[in-house]
């Protein structure tokens, strides 16, 4: 008797232990890891393929003022050779600017673990053209200097609460492409 009482003590304990952890927790406003809250910070930084030759690199942060939207700074490198009055140049290209994602990961409740945003950046241009043979007189095109933007469109995938990858295309003036590399959230 003992034993039965025993053992229907420890079964009803297990049963209550059991749902008691299967209890979700309240859904969160955002199901991007770090998004939840208001001030959390990233930043991005890898390696690209676009519309010119050089092999672009960028680095920019994103900043949550609210939930759903980030904005920042972003430093973004290109370039691309050419041919002026039969001497070859290289014309390598700067570019400072702010840039503004929606992020929808809400909107379509997708897991905490992705991230998904559309965007746009603008900002400035600042080329340096440099000859191939350095008698070559000085090239009259002058680069893609000026004013740039472009429309953005990318995911992350969190590997770890704090480390992510990251792949994004875009498109505008300045140029078109994508970007792959790494996110890292604090």
């Amino acid at each position: 008797m003992i034993l039965k009482k025993l053992f229907l003590g420890f079964a009803l304990f297990a049963f209550m232990h059991t749902n008691a952890q299967s209890v979700e927790k309240p859904n969160r406003k955002s199901k991007v890891i770090g998004h939840d809250d208001v001030g959390s910070l990233m930043i991005n930084s890898g390696l690209g393929v676009n519309s010119q030759e050089a092999l672009p690199f960028y680095i920019n942060t994103e900043f949550f003022f609210i939930n759903e939207l980030s904005f920042g700074v972003q430093l973004l490198s290109g370039g691309y050779k050419f041919v002026e009055n039969g001497w070859s140049y290289k014309t390598t290209n700067l570019a400072v600017g702010g840039l503004l994602n929606y992020h929808i990961n809400t909107l379509l409740n997708i897991s905490y673990k992705w991230d998904f945003y559309i965007g746009g950046s603008a900002g400035f241009t600042l080329p340096t053209v440099f000859p191939d043979n350095w008698n070559a007189p000085s090239a009259t095109n002058e680069g893609d200097k000026g004013l740039y933007y472009f429309g953005q469109a990318g995911v992350r995938y969190f590997i770890w609460e704090h480390l992510g990858l990251n792949a994004e295309a875009f498109y505008g003036n300045f140029k078109k492409g994508a970007n792959f590399g790494l996110t890292i959230k604090f």
